[in-house]
């Protein structure tokens, strides 16, 4: 991994995505995530095609300005995924280190990796990815061996390198499959007793999903008010995290998961599925967007991450949250919100605008709050018991409370979204006989 204060000067390639779209910006903060300081950029108008990926003109053209203006370049940054023979020539050619738009994702995945999970799913998709590329290398450096040898060296027991480099890579892989195989294990018993606890309404689990950089984190932050470090950069939330925030005392869970881009390959969807997974186990799936992007952008962006959830099987009910909506007018607003509902009609329960920099999320806050069983209130008596007051105190909000110092009974007037038997159960458990009743629902 190379140090991120590594100054890392670099001249960037553009090419179309696999969907013929031209979005050199995204390629270029894609670049900025990973570090990398852009000092010049060229765009091939054309989809990545023969042995160099441009056309020999377009190669030569570029070439002659890099020995030009910058002789002393060391890396050039290739806006596609390349084919293993497309890599070496360009590498060859050019003379510089050449990444193409994999290796960036993957080099940010690696330096943002925090733990031990994330950062074997990351060696696995390397390992997966760099395959390919390797056998290549080592072709080229057998070929130039059986020049100047004159026959194809293999080893001691006849095995033919490229074999023994295909065991070597199945080996490395199994070992990491084992370790995550471990550590999904202990993630599964963690799921399990979220889906007991949802199963018997002590919460419910909610994933926020969308396009990288639409400002999940800066969401989770404001809703649980959270301090933690947000980065307006790529990619900077590789590790699922699990936050509880609470709505009238009932608890939401919320789960915060890797951000999406286009063009990412099935392997990398693999490689992190169990990470994915986590959105799959919520009871609802809130899609953040940034609203103060144009709206060709929105729709590009909404369209990945609708394909992103249908590649994971996610059915479950979703609400839009509309994100950074301080920075556009109510007229640009507006426009946003009649473009969603037209193209997107019924595809999400709600749609929210929000600002999560602002902590303008009463809107949200009023949507979650839809989701969690009804508020009722009830009259409770239980004896002089301390522990079983402390419990009605972190479960409901109390209206009223009154002690008979004669019978030594308390009597509460409670509102909480909890139900009558999970009331009774758990005062039971702190050792009283609660009597309770419905008021009012």
């Amino acid at each position: 991994m190379r140090e991120m204060t590594e100054t890392k000067s670099a001249v960037l390639i553009h090419f179309p995505t696999s969907e013929g779209r031209f979005i050199p910006e995204e390629f270029r903060f894609l670049c900025l995530s990973a570090g990398y300081q852009v000092i010049e950029e060229y765009s091939n108008v054309k989809r990545p095609r023969g042995p160099l990926a441009l056309s020999s003109q377009k190669a030569e053209e570029i070439r002659t300005l890099l020995d030009v203006k910058h002789p002393k370049l060391k890396y050039l940054l290739i806006g596609t995924r390349l084919t293993p023979v497309q890599y070496f020539n360009l590498k060859e050619y050019f003379q510089k280190d050449i990444l193409d738009k994999m290796m960036i994702v993957l080099e940010i995945f690696e330096n943002h990796a925090q733990t031990e999970e994330a950062k074997l799913e990351v060696k696995l998709a390397q390992l997966e990815y760099q395959r390919p590329f390797q056998k290549r290398q080592l072709k080229i450096q057998l070929g130039k061996e059986r020049k100047g040898a004159g026959s194809m060296p293999f080893t001691g027991k006849g095995i033919d390198p490229l074999e023994l480099l295909d065991l070597d890579i199945q080996q490395q892989k199994r070992q990491i499959e084992n370790k995550l195989e471990k550590i999904r294990k202990s993630r599964e018993v963690r799921r399990k007793i979220r889906r007991k606890k949802s199963k018997e309404r002590l919460g419910i689990n909610i994933a926020l999903v969308g396009y990288t950089s639409a400002g999940k984190s800066t969401l989770l932050n404001a809703l649980t008010g959270s301090s933690e470090k947000t980065d307006k950069l790529y990619f900077t939330t590789l590790d699922t995290r699990v936050r509880r925030i609470e709505i009238d005392k009932y608890p939401i869970y919320l789960i915060d998961t890797i951000g999406f881009i286009e063009d990412l390959p099935a392997f990398l969807f693999k490689s992190f599925r169990s990470t994915l997974e986590e959105s799959l186990l919520a009871d609802i799936i809130l899609v953040v967007i940034d609203a103060s992007e144009p709206e060709s952008v929105i729709k590009r962006k909404l369209s990945v991450t609708e394909d992103t959830l249908l590649q994971l099987e996610a059915t479950q009910p979703k609400i839009l949250v509309l994100n950074k909506t301080d920075k556009i007018t109510s007229q640009d607003l507006e426009a946003r919100l009649t473009m969603i509902l037209e193209r997107y009609h019924g595809s999400y329960q709600s749609i929210v605008p929000i600002s999560s920099l602002k902590k303008h999320l009463s809107p949200l806050m009023e949507e979650l709050g839809k989701l969690l069983p009804p508020l009722k209130t009830y009259q409770v008596i239980i004896d002089g018991n301390w522990s079983a007051r402390e419990f009605l105190y972190s479960v409901a909000t109390i209206l009223d409370e009154e002690l008979d110092a004669s019978s030594r009974l308390f009597t509460f007037i409670i509102k909480t979204r909890y139900s009558l038997d999970y009331l009774k159960r758990e005062l039971i458990k702190q050792k009283t006989q609660p009597r309770i009743e419905l008021i009012s629902s």
